[in-house]
């Protein structure tokens, strides 16, 4: 945990007030919220934090079992990254009940489990089973938000139009309940529920809801620097503005957007898919 009066004091002693340190990086109520004890960054925010304030960021933690645990989660959310599902269930075996040291990390270490199962296996019970169990917990947390999307995407799978439909329509409400740290804190899972909305939005021909849900996806992940998924959002904003204004150059410069940086990125799905869609359109795909 953070060692809130050091890190207070190191800010006053670098003669920076709450807003001039969190510029960029998050918010000037979350610093008031971290001196206080009351909010536990991101490691990501606090290595920023930590670099702008000139110290190494160990120097700013309390160590202890709550990190112990929290760089485990981080190693099985690499893990579940790289789809390397069998990984993340040796590794979060480890976990014993009474490690859950908060809602979140309940939530969080379930969330993996779940999702790991459905991914590897198909086991699409499971995932009904474990994503409902989450959505009976009364915290709300960004893996609420992931377990209703990720329901929708089953009952997809399972050509359950309406289940589908009726857990899906919850997730843009559950969205706007979260707030621009924790979308910061998290553009992996962010990245993820925004990207399945809106293919969800094309796949049922609610093509305009698509390509708004793709464009803000791009925006975002701009905004943060990061490339995570952008491929994938620029094949659906593509295929979103085919249907929309016809095979335009705007189009063909978004498929072969979403063909770089899948090809730079490694996503074989992605890459196949846009190749497939560049032949059609007669783009060099510069191989």
């Amino acid at each position: 945990m953070i060692n809130a009066k050091k890190f207070k004091t190191t800010r006053t002693a670098m003669n920076y007030t709450q807003k001039e340190l969190a510029k960029g990086i998050t918010t000037q109520g979350t610093i008031s919220r971290m001196e206080k004890n009351a909010f536990e960054p991101s490691r990501e925010i606090l290595t920023a934090l930590a670099a702008r304030l000139s110290v190494d960021m160990n120097d700013l933690i309390v160590p202890g079992k709550r990190d112990q645990i929290m760089i485990l989660l981080e190693k099985a959310d690499t893990l579940y990254k790289n789809y390397h599902y069998q990984e993340v269930l040796d590794l979060l075996n480890t976990f014993t009940s009474d490690e859950f040291i908060s809602a979140n990390v309940e939530q969080h270490y379930t969330f993996l489990i779940t999702a790991s199962q459905v991914w590897m296996n198909h086991d699409f019970s499971e995932g009904i089973f474990g994503f409902n169990t989450m959505l009976q917990k009364d915290d709300f947390s960004i893996y609420t938000v992931l377990a209703t999307m990720e329901l929708g995407v089953v009952y997809v799978l399972q050509k359950n139009k309406k289940r589908a439909e009726y857990y899906v329509a919850q997730v843009p409400e559950l969205l706007e309940r979260l707030s621009a740290d924790t979308k910061r804190s998290n553009p992996y899972w962010y990245a993820i529920i925004v990207e399945n909305l809106a293919r969800y939005y094309l796949r049922t021909n609610r093509i305009q809801k698509s390509k708004e849900y793709a464009e803000q996806l791009i925006h975002f992940l701009n905004e943060i620097n990061s490339s995570y998924n952008l491929e994938s959002a620029y094949l659906t904003l593509s295929s979103a503005t085919s249907e929309l204004e016809g095979n335009t150059q705007k189009m063909k410069r978004q498929l072969a957007t979403s063909w770089a940086l899948a090809l730079n990125a490694g996503n074989s799905d992605v890459l196949k898919e846009a190749t497939k869609y560049m032949k059609e359109f007669n783009i060099s795909t510069f191989d």
